[in-house]
């Protein structure tokens, strides 16, 4: 005969109960572990990865007061200072103050500490502006100077200059410069008063700035596909250029 066992309206046999039972133990057993794998994951620092694999626990603190004829020991590495803990059966105290973070192990009458500082993120560099060339073209100071930006030049270069393909920025910062052997894109300053750009050996993209009481003076170098570009508003003079225009 059957055992049966009646729950509520329901009637079950005692092999069912017993197959219902393991299959509720091992859900249980499964959903802690999976919670405490999860909190591992989700919530502990390296630090305590590494005080866990040493069987050792990690406590935050808010300050590190070293008690009196305590000697301080400096050890070299976290995993050190664990090890540390392992042996003397104690617990591993965390302090942090802003980029550094404070390691300890009280075992009197020592106390062992690790310091990690951590280095700040580098800054991302600022991208790279490209300008309207128009007669209102203002280049700022911090990007004075000489740079190499092929592809992106290329991009940027006006459409007058599709075949330069200029492999240097230069940008005026005075009232006379000077390209150098290779294709340039030249670009002058929003001032009055002359203002003279030359190209240099290479084929080169000029492009003037300034406007009313500016008169600019574009002088291709030795190459043969030297573009020139006036600024309006401006008196531009072009001089060897092989194409000329004046920006939009």
């Amino acid at each position: 005969m059957t055992n049966t066992v009646a729950v509520g309206r329901s009637r079950f046999t005692g092999a069912a109960l017993e197959i219902l039972s393991a299959m509720l133990i091992l859900g249980g057993a499964w959903a802690v572990d999976t919670g405490q794998f999860r909190r591992r994951r989700q919530i502990w620092s390296t630090e305590r990865r590494i005080a866990h694999r040493y069987g050792r626990d990690m406590f935050d603190v808010s300050d590190l007061p070293a008690p009196p004829n305590t000697a301080v020991t400096p050890v070299p590495d976290l995993e050190s200072l664990t090890g540390i803990a392992r042996q003397a059966e104690r617990p591993i105290l965390r302090h942090v103050n802003g980029n550094v973070t404070v390691f300890v192990v009280d075992d009197p009458p020592r106390l062992y500490r690790f310091e990690l500082t951590k280095l700040p993120e580098p800054a991302e560099p600022a991208p790279y502006s490209a300008a309207t060339f128009t007669a209102g073209n203002v280049v700022p100071a911090s990007y004075a100077g000489r740079s190499s930006f092929a592809r992106t030049l290329t991009q940027i270069a006006p459409a007058l200059c599709a075949g330069v393909n200029p492999a240097n920025l230069v940008v005026a910062t005075t009232s006379s410069n000077s390209g150098t052997s290779q294709n340039d894109l030249i670009l002058g300053r929003n001032a009055a008063g002359s203002q003279t750009l030359s190209g240099g050996n290479g084929n080169d993209c000029i492009v003037a700035g300034g406007g009313a009481g500016t008169t600019n003076t574009l002088q291709a170098g030795a190459g043969s596909g030297d573009v020139c570009i006036g600024s309006p508003g401006a008196v531009n003079a072009y001089s060897g250029c092989e194409a000329t225009g004046t920006a939009s």
